[in-house]
């Protein structure tokens, strides 16, 4: 059998190998499991004013000095 077709085998073997161990689980202690529980905070509606101030400098395409 040339290498080829042995990697061919052996390839899926060791997959299957590792693959079907973790399809097994207890399902029991799945189902008895509840979620937890979680705190709750209640958000309400309110008016807000938002203010945004940014830093800037104006220069001109001509800038002049006047005296």
């Amino acid at each position: 059998m040339n290498i080829k077709k042995m990697n061919a085998l052996i390839l899926p073997a060791v997959a299957m190998a590792l693959i079907l161990p973790s399809c097994k689980g207890n399902k029991g202690e799945q189902q008895g499991q509840q979620a937890p529980e979680l705190a709750v905070l209640t958000v309400s509606e309110q008016d807000a004013t938002l203010q945004t101030g940014m830093p800037t400098t104006l220069e001109g395409e001509n800038d002049v000095e006047i005296r």
